[in-house]
This record gives structure tokens, sequence and C-alpha cells, in this order.
């Protein structure tokens, strides 16, 4: 099944890519990890512009939701299991007491107990280059 949802995973990025190409800033990298193999929701795809202004321009003309929700589509009919896009939220009652927690520890571990969706993000070589001297590991860091 792992290597199912990176194919599906590799294809839905290349697949969004083609039906948005010319419709807004281009996007030049892209990447992705994750521990999506055990747990689908844990998957974080990047899509890096050149520039910070066309990340920028992206951002404020809608395309970079546009993106998000295309890729989230094709995935899904793709195979990728619907449920890993859903922010499932951790309920109050389900941490039980926190006898001897801060209120800093207790936020903490709330959010720690949080499960995330799969999130689709964005930023450009240049924010890398300017950040990490470009090296995209410690970007991610």
């Amino acid at each position: 099944m792992f290597k199912r949802k990176t194919v599906i995973i590799k294809s839905s990025i290349k697949d969004t890519l083609k039906q948005l190409k010319g419709k807004g800033p281009d996007i030049v990298v892209t990447d992705f990890y994750g521990d999506y193999k055990n747990a689908p929701y844990e998957l974080v795809i990047w899509y890096f512009f050149k520039t910070n202004e066309d990340w920028k321009n992206a951002e404020d003309s809608g395309f970079t939701e546009e993106i998000r929700l295309l890729t989230k589509s094709i995935m899904i009919k793709k195979g990728y299991p619907a449920s890993a896009f859903d922010v499932n939220v951790v309920r109050w009652d389900e941490c039980g007491e926190f006898i001897g927690f801060t209120e800093e520890q207790k936020q903490e571990y709330i959010k720690e107990m949080t499960h995330l969706k799969v999130e689709i993000a964005f930023a450009s070589e240049e924010d890398v280059e300017e950040k990490a001297n470009g090296n995209y590991y410690h970007y991610f860091k």
C-alpha cells in the first residue's frame, strides 16, 4: 500500500501541475514527505514558486487555494483516503484529567494529540535560498 500511496501522490502532483499550467505563476519545484505509509494524514506536499513575489501573487489571487483543492480532488479520485484530508481533533474528555500539569503543558499535550490533515504548503525558491542557503532539507526542518 505504501508504494501505491506514493504513486498516487506523485501522479496527483503531476496532474495538478498539468491542469493549472499557465493559469498562475509557474511552480518550479515540488516535494512531499511524511509517515503516510502508517498514517495517510501524515503527509505534507510542497509547491515552490520561483520568487517571493510569485508566491505572494499566487496567495493573493487565490491560485494557491485552487492548487490545494485540485490536488486534494485528484488524490481522492486516484484512491488516496478522503479521511486524510479531514481535521481529527482530539476531544477534551479523551485527554483525561491533567493533574500536576501546568496550563502550558496541558496545551502542548492537546496539540500533540491533535491529528491534523494532509497539508499542502507553498513557498518559493527565493525563500529557501534566503532562509536555508538553498538547502531544502534545512528549510523543511
